[in-house]
């Protein structure tokens, strides 16, 4: 399994509310905070998201890599 995969499954194992203090130590704009929350609070699709948002869905895909990459570079 890749690190991007075992990071998004340690991710829907969370709380809210460490999920929340996670993200707090993340530097991410409102839309990157609003994904996260979506997709690991709320288990919305990727494709629900990014209408919501609307962006693309491989646009959301892009953010969400992005996202997960610099939540790696917090260890």
């Amino acid at each position: 399994m890749t690190e991007h995969m075992i990071r998004k499954h340690i991710l829907m194992d969370m709380t809210k509310a460490e999920l929340a203090e996670l993200l707090d130590q993340l530097v991410l704009s409102e839309e990157e905070r609003e994904l996260m929350e979506l997709l690991y609070v709320k288990r919305k699709p990727l494709t629900y998201i990014a209408d919501i948002m609307g962006f693309s869905e491989s646009g959301i895909k892009k953010m969400h890599c992005r996202i997960i990459k610099r939540m790696n570079n917090l260890r």
